[in-house]
């Protein structure tokens, strides 16, 4: 498993920027298309920042991974101010606004994400 995900660690590169922008349209939005509002209605939006943030330390975790020492803390810190700078943003945007149990959702999701690419890939790429 391990060397597959180190030979498909494109994938993540490629797949990061689109995942962080699709984080900061379901952030900072305030109306959604029809069954991403249902999604929201129906399961909580508490689950989508816990599974997002979980997603980001992973992808970002996996795509550092072999490029930087200590790449899981690293991915857990990016995901942890990415999202307290999306929720800082939502203080601008009329009905909506900074929430602490999202930034606790948010953290714990990226910390869980952060140990599993640790634990799947270790903090660093062994020569």
């Amino acid at each position: 498993m391990r060397q597959w995900l180190v030979r498909q660690q494109r994938f993540a590169i490629l797949l990061l920027p689109m995942y962080t922008a699709l984080i900061a349209y379901l952030s900072l939005g305030r109306s959604y298309p029809a069954p991403l509002d249902s999604m929201f209605t129906t399961a909580g939006s508490r689950i989508f920042h816990f599974g997002g943030y979980f997603g980001l330390a992973v992808l970002m975790g996996w795509a550092l991974w072999g490029r930087v020492s200590r790449a899981p803390l690293l991915a857990l810190v990016f995901a942890f101010v990415y999202g307290l700078s999306l929720e800082g943003l939502q203080h601008f945007i009329p009905g909506r606004g900074l929430c602490e149990l999202d930034l606790l959702l948010n953290f714990s999701g990226a910390g869980i994400g952060a140990v599993c690419v640790y634990g799947l890939l270790g903090s660093r790429q062994e020569a």
